[in-house]
């Protein structure tokens, strides 16, 4: 088992991102990835849900703009369409950034194994339209 932890922060929060591989034989084993989100300070953890007054509309906007990224990037369709259906759970590991959230997803939710882990970055610009709290970035 190997343990990979990546720390990142916009000045308002600090993010922890993990990567868990697991060799379980085979052609290769499983990578599983998980995030957690602190306010500072305080270390207060915050979700998706909390980012955006309406996590409805913030899902299916997140969800459109990461579908309409991943596929410019080559990515299969039918995957990219099964791994953004705008539930919380496809979008739950992210860290924020200065200016947007980052997203990522595990080998086989959007891509093949051998695409690896796939990110998407978005904007606050992007993000506007579900209007995000600007607390969590100034």
């Amino acid at each position: 088992m190997n343990l990979k932890g990546t720390l990142s922060g916009n000045g308002r929060t600090l993010s922890l991102l993990w990567e868990e591989y697991v060799y379980t034989g085979g052609a290769h084993g499983n990578l599983m990835l998980s995030s957690q989100n602190h306010m500072l300070p305080g270390g207060k953890v915050f979700t998706l849900a909390d980012l955006f007054p309406h996590k409805e509309k913030a899902l299916k906007l997140i969800s459109e703009l990461s579908r309409k990224k991943l596929l410019a990037q080559g990515l299969p369709e039918d995957m990219v369409n099964m791994g953004t259906v705008p539930e919380e759970e496809n979008f739950r590991t992210f860290v924020l950034e200065k200016d947007g959230i980052t997203f990522y997803f595990s080998p086989y939710q959007v891509g093949p194994w051998s695409e690896g882990v796939v990110t998407v970055s978005l904007s606050l610009g992007e993000l506007s339209g579900a209007a995000p709290r600007m607390s969590f970035w100034k």
